[in-house]
């Protein structure tokens, strides 16, 4: 560009920005269309900072940037010079320009040496095996889309790689992170850290706060999450010193004659001390029993189709089952037909407080805003169900302002399930005692595919698992505590639930030892909360074992001879014809290896569904028989 107004000769060249030309430059700037003068109009358009950096100086010919600059400069000049006559259309500049985008030299420059310099890195390979642009895509894309993997293997330690030559490649270089090169090809997860998996993250704008709502944001609640804060776990009370200043008679004394003593006086001093006080740190519940069934009332703010219910809760003693119900509450406070009775949730419920969601299947909460929705909570047994909750106060409320408490309940002994509450009925049921209940919209939360990984590189199992029996962790594996004079069964069952019936467990297994003297160790899916039914893979040295049943008395169903130690896993598939379940063991990786064994369950020994969805690692063991180890253990919802 140009600045007419500018007064030049008060100003030095060198001040003006880029590109700018005096009128004395212009002849040469817009008459000579030489390559030269091309070349050196980039260098002194770009900023001085390429110089410095792998692009080089545009006015260097040798240079990537300057090759680009003088190919097309001579383009340029290529044109300029012509005859018009020869350029009439863009066609005519087909041929000309196809010398700039075809020529070898700013492939080989600005392609082919640092892809391949790059590919190499990434591979650990040589330049120069990568020297056309087909080998350059076939390799470097699978490996630029992998390359994270690198980077984060050399902050963690091995992960194992399988498959193209990229992977093979990066197997090899991580084989020496792990402890023998079996580990680097067989082991899941990486050891000596805590790994986590990130799962599906959903991301929810509902503007509510979570001490309102608890972890589901579309949810609307029976009251905010934040009523039900714990207090500290212990409380210090302290005071002053006193003293204590008694004077006058004595009392009667009781024998042998009755008399009592005058002037006397005590006077003492207490020291200052302190009380401590230790609170529960349990939240607070509201207790279903088989006559009691707390109710919740949600009062709707949005007017949308809802599905979902959350709730936090536990159990103790023995629950035969558990429903949660929805009704609709009408404007004159009485209650219409069941909107929606859940299947039994029993086999859910597990004896330490954890988060429960259903999805309402084959029916939805439509209500506008305003609209009150009731939950029933109810079961049978001679045990309790334990579900989140306060206790409000509770008056004698104001005539008309329905709900009258957010807590209700009623005996559900002889009618489970009312076909309808008159208002009056409904008015009786109102208390102080309410569970926390959200019903929130159906955003795929309760579908997400659950991915359960750990390395057990920790001391103890933690809440994340209920132990049951003899079972430990020590120096990062699972193991029978040796306990006991004859063998017997420990077992850690995850408190998470998958969401699928279609899944697989895997785990690493040693079975380093005599035969005689390792028992099994394994994993199991398909179980229920207290492991009293479930699908079991177990090895020993003997051989490795499909079994059914509870943890502690397994049924063997399918025996093979064991491959040694190594990666297993367990995965069911549906046969054929869609009428029952294949159970499928794999050595090593389940996506690239036949089974080792399978077992066909056609009399639906192993039941599925709600309540059979829980994973757990079992071992056996007595004092003189350590059990077999493992460590890496995996389960995860498999998407069909």
């Amino acid at each position: 560009m140009t600045l007419p107004n500018w007064p030049f000769h008060e100003t030095d060249p060198a001040d003006l920005p880029q590109g700018v030309v005096t009128p004395g430059q212009l002849g040469e700037t817009l008459q000579n269309p030489s390559a030269e003068k091309f070349r050196n109009l980039a260098a002194g358009r770009f900023p001085g900072q390429v110089d410095d950096d792998l692009a080089g100086n545009p006015a260097n010919v040798n240079g990537p940037l300057g090759t680009v600059v003088n190919q097309f400069a001579a383009f340029t000049e290529d044109v300029a010079t012509a005859d018009p006559a020869d350029i009439q259309s863009p066609e005519d500049l087909r041929t000309r320009v196809n010398g700039f985008f075809g020529l070898r030299p700013v492939l080989q420059m600005l392609i082919f040496t640092p892809l391949s310099y790059l590919l190499a890195w990434i591979v650990d390979g040589n330049p120069d095996d990568y020297d056309t642009l087909e080998e350059i895509q076939d390799n470097l894309i699978p490996a630029l889309i992998r390359l994270p993997l690198r980077i984060l293997a050399q902050l963690i330690g091995g992960i194992p790689i399988v498959g193209d030559a990229v992977e093979d490649a990066l197997a090899g270089w991580l084989k020496d992170t792990n402890e023998t090169a079996v580990d680097a090809a067989e082991t899941v997860v990486s050891v000596g850290t805590q790994v986590t998996y990130f799962q599906q993250v959903i991301s929810v704008r509902s503007g509510r706060p979570l001490h309102e709502t608890g972890p589901d944001r579309t949810a609307c609640v029976s009251f905010p999450f934040s009523e039900m804060n714990l207090s500290m776990p212990t409380i210090s009370i302290g005071g002053g010193s006193h003293t204590v200043d008694i004077t006058g008679n004595t009392g009667y004394a009781d024998g042998p004659d009755n008399h009592r003593h005058s002037g006397s006086t005590l006077n003492a001093s207490a020291p200052n001390h302190v009380h401590t006080t230790t609170l529960s740190t349990n939240p607070p519940v509201v207790n279903a029993t088989a006559s009691y069934a707390p109710w919740a009332s949600v009062i709707i703010d949005s007017a949308t189709e809802r599905k979902v219910l959350g709730w936090m809760a536990y159990k103790s003693g023995t629950v035969s089952t558990f429903h949660v119900d929805v009704f609709q509450q009408e404007p004159d406070g009485s209650v219409g037909p069941v909107i929606y009775s859940s299947p039994d949730l029993a086999g859910e419920l597990v004896t330490s407080i954890a988060w429960m969601q259903h999805l309402m299947d084959g029916a939805s909460v439509i209500a506008d805003i305003d609209d009150v929705v009731d939950v029933q909570f109810r079961m049978t047994g001679t045990g309790t169900v334990h579900i989140a909750g306060v206790n409000f106060p509770y008056a004698t409320p104001i005539t008309g302002m329905r709900p009258y408490s957010p807590g209700s309940g009623r005996n559900p002994s002889t009618t489970p399930v009312p076909e309808g509450l008159t208002t009056a009925q409904r008015d009786d049921m109102y208390g102080g005692p309410t569970p926390f209940v959200g019903i929130g919209l159906d955003v795929g939360q309760t579908s997400i595919p659950v991915v359960i990984v750990d390395d057990f590189n920790r001391s103890s199992f933690g809440p994340e698992y209920k132990t049951f029996g003899n079972i430990k962790i020590e120096n990062g594996r699972v193991k029978h505590t040796t306990s006991g004079l004859s063998t017997n069964s420990g077992a850690a069952m995850r408190v998470q639930s998958l969401n699928s019936d279609y899944f697989d467990v895997g785990f690493d297994l040693w079975l380093d030892g005599d035969v005689d003297e390792y028992q099994i160790a394994g994993a199991g899916g398909r179980c229920t909360s207290s492991l009293s039914a479930g699908i079991w893979l177990t090895a020993n040295k003997n051989g490795v074992y499909i079994q059914t049943g509870s943890y502690s008395s397994r049924t063997t169903q399918s025996t093979v001879p064991a491959p040694g130690s190594g990666r297993y896993t367990l995965r069911p598939r549906r046969s054929e014809d869609d009428t029952h379940y294949i159970y499928e063991v794999f050595y090593g990786d389940p996506n690239t290896t036949e089974p080792i064994a399978d077992w066909a369950d056609t009399t639906g020994i192993v039941p599925d569904g709600i309540g059979h969805r829980r994973v757990a690692v079992v071992v056996n063991g007595a004092a003189f028989y350590p059990s077999g180890e493992l460590d890496n253990f995996v389960a995860r919802d498999i998407t069909v």
